[in-house]
């Protein structure tokens, strides 16, 4: 397993850092575990700030909601055994967790925090699977190891499928948990910024194998489809787990440093970008379309009342949330607009009314498409 670690690199003013789920039941549920938080990071009863952690952490995690990968369940049985491998969040030790049920559409995240020192924030991998503890059928195995993303068991891999993984936050760090803003201090790490960046490096960002067979080795850069259509060309690296220092991108039709970058600067929030998210989609994940808020596969006149019920409010994609910046606005209305008429359920469907489509087509939004490549 690669590990995905997120430094502080103090030589820009102001200092910088490398960054490092419910969701609706049609979409990909991330569930964190606490039991390896040996620290008490998380716990309200040891730590002064454990709930505000939680509360930003699950935020986070229903940022990738939007997902529409259908993961087989992993559930032992009838000689079909397995051993779950991960790196303990609080010691950096392997963990071996026997026998672990994951639901379908699950993804089962360990977290935790340890002391890093002064220049890691966080360390975001995924689980892997010990293989002489793994019995049973071939099927099992294939569930094991690919959750039915036949994709995943190609040559080259197409695919991903995993169980989870882990997360380690840097306990020495002096955090902003603050899920409404950014930080306001300039001296503050954001804690929902590196959740994003670490929980994306668990579902595989610069680490798996769909994502190495896309990188060019020659010029170090990704050479994904959606990617390129994002940026414009192939997508210059660091290292091979991140995008190059710098690199920009779209969140809420503003500029913003992505997410994927390997450093956020102190005081400061990033949110995913579109270039983010195509990463994620080269990878393997299922995109909907812009403004398929309940993940059903078509635009209708039930995404049009999410999106009239939580305008102006706080929301992730499910609550119509389509460009990554945290709420609902106009441009998430143009994005609705943009592929009503490309939906399956668009014609007979209900339309809102001509006047409100024809303000909301004023927004303007860069559309990232799902991928119609078959992927397993």
């Amino acid at each position: 397993m690669t590990s995905c670690r997120l430094y502080f690199p103090a030589v820009l003013a102001g200092a910088m850092l490398c960054l490092c789920i419910p969701a609706s039941a049609a979409g990909l549920t991330i569930q964190f575990n606490y039991d390896y938080d040996s620290a008490g990071f998380f716990d309200p009863a040891v730590s002064q700030y454990g709930a505000q952690a939680r509360a930003t952490l699950e935020n986070a995690g229903r940022n990738f909601e939007m997902f529409t990968d259908s993961l087989e369940a992993i559930v032992p049985a009838d000689g079909n055994t397995w051993s779950a491998v991960f790196t303990s969040p609080s010691t950096d030790s392997w963990v071996y967790e026997p026998d672990l049920v994951v639901p379908a559409d699950t993804m089962i995240v360990y977290v935790g925090a340890r002391d890093m020192g002064s220049l890691t924030l966080g360390v975001g991998c995924p689980g892997g699977y010990n293989y002489q503890s793994a019995a049973g059928s071939s099927e099992w195995g294939n569930t094991v190891k690919a959750r039915g993303q036949s994709g995943a068991l190609a040559n080259p891999a197409t695919d991903v499928g995993p169980w989870g993984g882990s997360i380690s936050f840097n306990s020495s760090s002096d955090w902003n948990y603050d899920l409404a803003s950014g930080p306001t201090s300039n001296d503050d790490n954001d804690f929902f910024s590196v959740c994003l960046h670490e929980l994306a490096h668990v579902l595989g960002f610069g680490s798996q194998a769909s994502w190495d067979n896309l990188v060019d080795t020659s010029d170090n850069t990704f050479t994904g489809a959606v990617s390129e259509g994002v940026y414009g060309g192939p997508v210059p690296l660091a290292g091979r787990s991140h995008w190059y220092y710098d690199t920009e991108s779209l969140s809420g039709g503003q500029v913003q440093e992505a997410a994927m970058d390997p450093d956020l600067l102190q005081g400061t929030r990033k949110r995913l970008t579109l270039l983010d998210v195509a990463g994620l989609d080269d990878l393997g994940w299922e995109m909907p379309d812009a403004g398929d808020a309940d993940l059903d596969g078509d635009l209708d006149a039930a995404d049009y009342i999410t999106l009239k019920r939580n305008f102006g409010q706080s929301a992730t994609w499910t609550g119509g949330d389509f460009d990554f910046d945290g709420e609902v606005t106009w441009r998430d209305f143009a994005a609705f607009q943009a592929n009503f008429h490309n939906s399956p359920a668009a014609p007979g469907a209900p339309v809102p009314e001509p006047t409100t489509l024809a303000l909301l087509a004023a927004g303007g939004l860069a559309l990232l498409r799902r991928r119609r490549s078959p992927k397993g």
